[in-house]
């Protein structure tokens, strides 16, 4: 019998549990160092007087700071001698100088010089918004990361919005009273999108990881909040991904299908893999042996139904940084199903024309995925006619005339279908279909005693 209803499969595409993304730029490594410029016209919300020691403006060290902050390097120490090193991403092969203040007043330009102007010139930062950075690439593929090509930045500025209340690191950890927002934060945050990072999530995605909320690449942050100016394991994650040794997986075989499905996977890489921790997710207590591997390139049976997260933590060597290690997981990424086990009733309604009686589908659909289609197939008890079909999940149908048929419900999904039949015999109700009442028709009687004796079911 052809399944009529179809129900929207939610595994159309995996999500990676890490959230960082991409501007779909970087720069190319053969390069660097990059060199970046502060603009002489400083905005007046911040300090004026360049410091005693190191000559330099606070502006100037906001933003070798916030350099720093993704990757230390020696210039960071002799730039910023009182400063605390950050462990940042160390496997990122990045270099990067500072080349000091420049004239102009002009704004973002395609001139070739990354410039970061702390007055908004233009006007350019809308209300709400604490900075942007302006990129420039060209249609030159560097590489392909999890999927997605990234092209060859060529420039990029960064602009602060001059009508925001900024407030120093070190005013606001000492008390902030005003709401002031932390301008190191702020300039890490677009210092990231400059690399090449986009958001770990984005203003219209539900996002509840902790990890991901908390990253320096989150898309906002709020008043008094210094924290974003170290970045975390998320961040580091794609700034990795971007300049320093990366690893993920994929399978050939099919993800989605029927308890007992084999599923091997294979590693994307290319860098040198010495390790692997899989957990392949239906771990239950039992059977922990055989949910994990320490195989480079497993294969792993599924033999409950569920939505399952793959994770592997990867070991390897690096020509940047020596022996790393990267977690990657794959959110709901394989789904089990056992065959649909397909339950309902019927109640009677009151309707306009001919007896009305609503469905009440009680299938267990616990494990999203499993049951994709669905058919209510209507027919005349006597002849065995096919009347009707509906794709509903709890529908109401109208039976034309009082007498006896049968009703089936065909659920479907990646495992299979299954059958349920109820025989109904349609009467008119004046009783408001109240089942539990004793009032009703002879025929909704009927229909009990049917339900309770003649419900069946087929699979396939």
């Amino acid at each position: 019998m052809k399944r009529t209803g179809i129900i929207a499969l939610m595994l159309a595409a995996p999500s990676s549990a890490f959230g960082f993304g991409f501007t779909g730029y970087m720069w190319d490594v053969d390069s660097l160092p990059l060199t970046f410029y502060v603009s002489d016209y400083l905005e007046d919300s911040l300090p004026q007087t360049p410091d005693a020691t190191t000559g330099l403006y606070y502006q100037e060290e906001v933003m070798i700071q916030s350099y720093c902050n993704w990757h230390w390097t020696e210039e960071c120490d002799e730039l910023l001698p009182d400063s605390i090193p950050s462990e940042g991403a160390e496997c990122a092969a990045i270099s990067y100088e500072y080349g000091g203040l420049v004239p102009g007043h002009e704004g973002p330009t395609n001139d070739g010089i990354n410039k970061v102007y702390f007055d908004d010139p233009g006007d350019d930062a809308g209300s709400g918004v604490n900075g942007f950075m302006q990129p420039r690439g060209a249609n030159i593929l560097v590489k392909q990361v999890a999927g997605e090509f990234i092209y060859t930045m060529l420039d990029a500025d960064i602009v602060f919005n001059n009508n925001i209340d900024w407030g120093t690191t070190e005013d606001i950890e000492a008390g902030c009273v005003g709401g002031e927002m932390a301008i190191e934060s702020t300039a890490t945050h677009e210092v990231g999108h400059l690399w090449g990072m986009g958001h770990s999530c984005e203003q219209e995605d539900l996002c509840n990881d902790g990890t991901l909320l908390n990253a320096t690449m989150f898309w906002t942050g709020g008043p008094c909040d210094t924290s974003r100016a170290s970045i975390n394991s998320d961040d580091v994650g794609g700034m990795t991904a971007l300049y320093g040794p990366y690893a993920s997986f994929t399978t050939e075989s099919p993800r989605f299908g029927a308890v007992g499905l084999q599923v091997c996977f294979d590693l994307v890489t290319e860098d040198n893999i010495t390790e692997a921790e899989w957990n392949f997710g239906d771990c239950d207590g039992d059977n922990n042996d055989d949910c994990t591997s320490s195989e480079l390139e497993p294969c792993h049976t599924y033999n409950s139904q569920g939505q399952f997260t793959v994770n592997a933590k990867l070991t390897g060597l690096s020509d940047t940084c020596g022996e790393w290690d990267f977690e990657h997981r794959e959110l709901a990424y394989i789904l089990i199903c056992d065959v649909p086990d397909p339950l309902f009733y019927a109640e009677p309604v009151e309707g306009d024309d001919g007896v009305v009686y609503q469905m009440v589908n009680e299938t267990d659909v616990s494990t999203y995925g499993c049951v994709d289609e669905i058919s209510w197939n209507v027919y005349d008890k006597q002849g065995g006619e096919l009347l009707q079909s509906i794709g509903a999940w709890s529908p109401k149908i109208r039976f034309e005339t009082e007498g006896d048929y049968w009703v089936e419900l065909d659920i479907g999904g990646p495992a299979g279908s299954a059958l349920a039949g109820l025989e109904i015999s349609a009467a008119a109700n004046t009783a408001g279909g109240c089942s539990t009442t004793g009032n009703n028709t002879a025929g909704f009687a009927g229909l009990l005693l049917a339900f309770a004796a003649m419900i069946r079911r087929r699979r396939s």
